[in-house]
């Protein structure tokens, strides 16, 4: 039983894992680099500069996670 359970617990950890070293670390970089550009112009020249490039069709700049805009 207690097999069993660590085992259904356990059952995605490597697949997490590997996110996190790859893919994840990634985004959390253009976050960070998001987040340093709101901290220098402030958020409303950040959000204006963003809302520019997606009227603009810059769809390349959009930032990860659920949006409009593709990522790709």
């Amino acid at each position: 039983m207690a097999g069993e359970e660590f085992a259904r617990f356990t059952r995605n950890f490597a697949k997490v894992f590997n996110f996190k070293r790859g893919p994840w670390r990634r985004l959390r970089a253009r976050v960070d680099l998001l987040e340093e550009v709101d901290r220098i112009l402030g958020p409303e020249r950040s959000v204006a500069l963003l809302v520019d490039g997606i009227r603009h069709g810059r769809k390349n700049s959009a930032i990860p996670g659920f949006s409009p805009v593709s990522c790709s």
